[in-house]
């Protein structure tokens, strides 16, 4: 039997360090791979507002997926887009003005605005103006001290989008004196349907004339034209600036158009116009919203029956993107939740992070090197190369999670579940759980001896209550990272996992004290900081509050309950009848209903 034993330790100790190799090499090329992509590919693009305004994909894209109500979550690559409320618009525009000149696609974007604001009294006011026929005017929405302006001009040669670029500046303060107020924001929506349905024999170029009219308002590349406000471009920024933007042309869904609108507005003369915009983009450095046209690429999901406007969502997520870009650098400044992380920047580290990052990635690191190299002079002054290895490892760990997710290093993305990949996650879990499944230690031990009532680990053992304890960690992970709260039933079976593993975590203490007696101050003090040190540590390295980590103090406060429900008295502990009534003290306290 020994050399069996021997050769069955050799194997295992053989995987382990095979495991261990396999995931130093993981997390070479992880940090490898992000570097390269920080330095260099990201390099032109560090805060993702390029990003936001040329790219995106749908994580819930419509009926190809099945989706129940698609058209929700818009991914720019790299970044997290926030989906702006009222309060978020009143908070970044304070009483100024958003203008959106163009046609009826651009009216939408304009209504979309008006809802996040005050949506009842918005449908209200859509509803009157269908009712009266009035499509082709100009509209003016205000709430909370904002105004949104929508300026009915789809050939853009009209006095108000003249007006407007007078009095636009790129600087908020930087306004003319005796100058109207310059709007905030201002999206233009380029004529292209129009002059594709509507236009004469020249419409191209008159296209392109109506196009090169307002370009030296938008360009930030040149500065020949002295007398025009150049708008700045998309750096990170305290306050935004006022933007002005431009709309590609509407890509409509060909097959739904009338007859009429099918005849005149084709393919070559929208694409031909897009065209155009994209090379008067790159010359002159104006910013065209290029997301835009990207959102209607997944087919014919995306477009109300007539082929040429969008469902409200599209519209909806088409004025997030404005806003993002618009309102997202003031976010920089704002605690947690950090979830508008597309053209913005996070807050430079507080002497608090600088501490931690220099002493968990500089000087323990060291100093773990000298202890375990047993460099003479520091070796005699510090702890043990374990206890060094473990600040080592805790400390490194929390530098990560300030790198992850308090600075660009690493992309950001939205969550969007799918119950395959969730289902996927899960059976990948249990398959490795039962590819690891290993005789208890202690079970091995006690067949050697001959005391039978070793054999049984007895009710709810500690290595029973772990095992279950992991597999439930294992879930909640998964539940997380593949945003499972949005299902019904996997939140219902998360929240009774939560309830078990407080459950059993406060069995197991109530079991420790009953058995060894144990009610020193060491005991709760290694207990309290073994549920607490993380959880008190990322506050101050994440700014978040201790709050934020609910169960640590959650479990924390039951576990003293218990302490001192158990110490008082606990000479009498043997007596089951007088913990049980200890226990029921709190129900007798209860006032009588009436």
């Amino acid at each position: 039997m020994l050399p069996f034993r021997a050769a069955s330790s050799a194997k295992s100790g053989h995987v382990s360090v095979t495991i261990n190799r396999a995931l130093q090499a993981l997390l070479a090329i992880v940090i490898v791979g992000v570097v390269y992509r920080y330095c260099w590919i990201d390099v032109s693009d560090p805060f993702k507002c390029g990003a936001l305004l040329n790219k995106g994909q749908w994580l819930d894209p419509g009926p190809r997926w099945t989706s129940r109500n698609p058209f929700q979550n818009w991914q720019p690559p790299g970044c997290i887009m926030h989906e702006y409320k009222k309060q978020d618009i009143q908070q970044c525009f304070q009483e100024r003005r958003l203008v959106f000149i163009g046609d009826s696609t651009t009216r939408q974007i304009f209504w979309a605005v008006a809802k996040k604001m005050d949506q009842e009294r918005a449908e209200e006011e859509i509803s009157e103006m269908l009712d009266q026929d009035e499509k082709h005017k100009d509209l003016e929405f205000v709430s909370g001290g904002v105004t949104v302006q929508f300026i009915w001009d789809p050939w853009m040669n009209s006095t108000g989008l003249e007006q407007e670029l007078g009095r636009f500046s790129a600087e908020p303060n930087n306004t003319a004196e005796g100058v109207d107020e310059s709007a905030g924001l201002i999206l233009l929506g380029a004529p292209g349907l129009w002059y594709a349905r509507h236009g004469q024999e020249n419409s191209y170029k008159d296209f392109r004339d109506s196009i090169d009219a307002v370009i030296p308002y938008m360009d930030h590349n040149s500065e020949e034209h002295a007398m025009v406000p150049i708008s700045r471009p998309f750096p990170s920024r305290k306050q935004s600036p006022n933007f002005l933007l431009l709309a590609p042309v509407q890509v409509p869904w060909y097959p739904a158009l009338s007859p009429s609108r099918e005849e005149m507005i084709t393919p070559e003369k929208i694409d031909q116009m897009n065209d155009y915009l994209q090379q008067v983009s790159q010359h002159s450095g104006a910013d065209v919203v290029w997301s835009y046209s990207l959102m209607t690429w997944a087919g014919h999901g995306a477009y109300e029956e007539s082929g040429l406007h969008v469902v409200n969502n599209v519209a909806h997520r088409k004025a997030d993107v404005l806003l993002n870009l618009r309102c997202n650098a003031d976010a920089a400044n704002r605690s947690f939740p950090f979830n508008r992380t597309c053209c913005s920047n996070y807050t430079r580290p507080n002497p608090i992070q600088w501490i931690a990052l220099v002493v968990g990635m500089l000087v323990l690191p060291t100093l773990s090197y000298s202890r375990r190299k047993h460099v003479a002079r520091i070796s005699r002054m510090l702890p043990s190369a374990t206890v060094l290895g473990a600040l080592s490892v805790f400390t490194l760990v929390v530098c990560y999670c300030f790198y992850a997710d308090r600075t660009q290093v690493f992309e950001k993305a939205h969550k969007q579940f799918r119950k395959r990949e969730f289902l996927i996650a899960c059976s990948a879990v249990a398959i490795a759980g039962l590819f690891s499944i290993r005789r208890n230690s202690s079970r091995a031990i006690s067949q050697k001896s001959s005391d039978a009532a070793l054999h049984d680990d007895g009710f709810l053992s500690r290595t029973q209550t772990d095992e279950w304890k992991g597999w439930m960690q294992a879930f909640i992970l998964i539940y997380h990272y593949t945003h499972g709260s949005k299902t019904l039933w996997i939140y219902e079976l998360v929240r009774i996992f939560v309830a078990s593993y407080l459950f059993l975590t406060g069995y197991g203490h109530t079991l420790y004290f009953l058995k060894n007696e144990d009610y020193s101050l060491k005991r709760v003090a290694g207990v309290l900081i073994r549920l607490n040190l993380l959880s008190c540590v990322l506050p101050y390295m994440m700014r978040t509050d201790y709050l934020f980590y609910y169960f640590a103090p959650l479990v924390s406060f039951w576990f003293l309950v218990i302490y001192f429900t158990l110490k008082v008295g606990h000479e009498q502990n043997s007596d089951i009848v007088f913990v049980l009534q200890r226990f029921s003290f709190p129900l007798r306290l209860r006032p009588r209903s009436l």
